[in-house]
């Protein structure tokens, strides 16, 4: 089974606690206490919503961050696939390849910077044989990305 983020969570439990609730005041609604019944599952519902949504704004937050930190890595990374020499574009598919092989979110950043044309290009035109698997090695990993499919 898929691990559930934080939003996930909250969502989920948020949902179990509305009906929970629904159960147990639906049961105990006679005639006014219905209306009553109605009006805390709307304000439960509203705090789970509110909850939800500062999570959301929270991983949000966190994952701009971590994007900013590693962006320029992988930039650089990008700039030695298509100006270097053989072997600096070698070690830089390496290395993407690796990142890539490692973390969901650093297949998805390298995508985003823009590493799949040269690195297609580099498998394409690379000098040596090893040149050639490392830019295909990390256009595999890449390709592990839904985002990108």
């Amino acid at each position: 089974m898929a691990r559930r983020n934080a939003c996930e969570e909250v969502s989920l439990k948020s949902s179990y606690a509305l009906v929970a609730a629904g159960v147990v005041l639906g049961s105990l609604a006679h005639g006014g206490a219905l209306y009553w019944c109605l009006v805390l599952m709307v304000a439960l519902f509203a705090a789970a919503v509110s909850v939800y949504r500062a999570l959301v704004e929270e991983n949000a937050r966190l994952y701009f961050e971590k994007r900013e930190k590693s962006a320029p890595f992988i930039r650089i990374l990008i700039r030695a696939l298509v100006e270097g020499p053989d072997e600096s574009r070698r070690e830089a598919a390496r290395d993407l390849a690796t990142r890539a092989a490692e973390k969901a979110f650093d297949r998805d950043l390298i995508a985003s910077e823009g590493a799949c044309p040269p690195l297609v290009e580099l498998c394409r035109r690379g000098a040596t044989d090893e040149t050639r698997g490392a830019a295909a090695a990390a256009l595999g990993n890449l390709a592990a990305n839904v985002l990108i499919r």
